[in-house]
């Protein structure tokens, strides 16, 4: 199992790590990176913030997520009452039922 982990840099070289992602100020540089069942950070990445990167926020689901499949679920029913395209509703709902298979499958 994977740890995720966060650094924030900020414009005056100070450091700070954060289990989640940190609170930051619009100049601040933000690393994500995992941490191996080894305590090694793996696949170390810049984070996209602030107006260097006028990055859009994202939230990431995984199939393992006890909530995961649901919340997708009930997007997708909000999504299709509120008139997003067909193709996407649809798209979310075999993503919801991918999920459900697949947590099925991996529990343990």
């Amino acid at each position: 199992m994977y740890k995720i982990n966060f650094v924030r840099i900020t414009t005056e070289g100070e450091t700070s790590l954060h289990d989640e992602f940190p609170l930051t100020q619009s100049h601040d540089v933000v690393l994500r990176f995992e941490i191996g069942s080894d305590g090694k950070p793996l696949n170390a990445a810049v984070v996209p913030n602030g107006s260097q990167f006028n990055a859009e926020p994202l939230f990431t689901l995984r199939s393992s997520d006890p909530m995961a499949a649901a919340y997708v679920a009930h997007w997708a029913e909000m999504a299709g009452l509120s008139g997003v395209e067909p193709e996407k509703v649809i798209n979310a709902r075999a993503t919801a039922s991918a999920m459900r298979v697949w947590k099925e499958r991996n529990a343990k």
